[in-house]
């Protein structure tokens, strides 16, 4: 299906739900009349919520994909705060929802539910008064009161480095082995991509000529039959 104004396709129901959040979720860009006459928005907001709960059961490589590299960026920049090796004390990252969805899913604390517009994710390293370190981290939007997640394996008021690097480590993913893997990701492990391509041209082949025989075993009986009779009613 494709908008009649700007042309552009919606493969999905979840699409059209996220067009009216992001045009509902913007002043000035009030949601056109049949659309709140039809809760066109409230009706489709299954389909939206879908496809968040989908990050919760990605499989192990593609919670790497989503989330895993700003995950071990995190965790560097906290190591080089720590050891003094970098003299950047804020960063600020301007990220879409699903980043978030992305990062809190390899942290293991995401709830499933798309974050909303505005919302700030903050990673905070504290330096206690006994002289320790402490990893918050934090989440707020709008009014709403302030969130700290409990990471697993942490404390309820946050996390020792160490705990905090050892957090979700089977998702760590550098930015190195993410480049690798899509520029050599393979369909089916252990098979080479010209190996793959003979097997899909070897399958091809079999299927026209599995095809053009049964054609040609029903055109056969037609004949052998001398084709349809036209059968009058009594």
């Amino acid at each position: 299906v494709s908008t009649q104004s700007t042309g552009e396709a919606f493969e999905t129901l979840s699409h059209v739900y996220d067009t009216l959040f992001c045009e509902n979720a913007t002043d000035g860009m009030p949601l056109k009349k049949e659309f709140v006459e039809e809760n066109v928005l409230e009706e489709s907001k299954v389909f939206g919520d879908l496809e968040w709960i989908v990050f919760n059961l990605m499989t192990r490589q593609q919670k790497r994909m989503v989330g895993g590299v700003l995950m071990s960026d995190l965790k560097q920049r906290v190591r080089d705060a720590i050891n003094d090796t970098d003299e950047i004390r804020l960063i600020l990252y301007s990220a879409h929802d699903t980043t978030l969805a992305g990062i809190l899913t390899c942290l293991g604390v995401y709830d499933g539910i798309q974050p909303p517009y505005a919302t700030v994710l903050m990673l905070e390293l504290w330096r206690l008064d006994s002289g320790a370190w402490e990893v918050r981290l934090n989440r707020h939007h709008g009014n709403d009161a302030m969130v700290t997640y409990q990471l697993p394996g942490c404390g309820s008021s946050g996390c020792s480095p160490e705990e905090f690097y050892s957090v979700n480590t089977d998702y760590d993913y550098s930015e190195v082995e993410f480049l690798e893997y899509c520029n050599g990701a393979e369909v089916l492990p252990g098979v080479s991509k010209s190996a793959l391509f003979i097997m899909l041209v070897t399958l091809l082949l079999v299927f026209l000529c599995t095809t053009t025989v049964l054609i040609a075993y029903v055109v056969s009986l037609y004949k052998k039959s001398g084709g349809y009779e036209r059968i009058e009613n009594a």
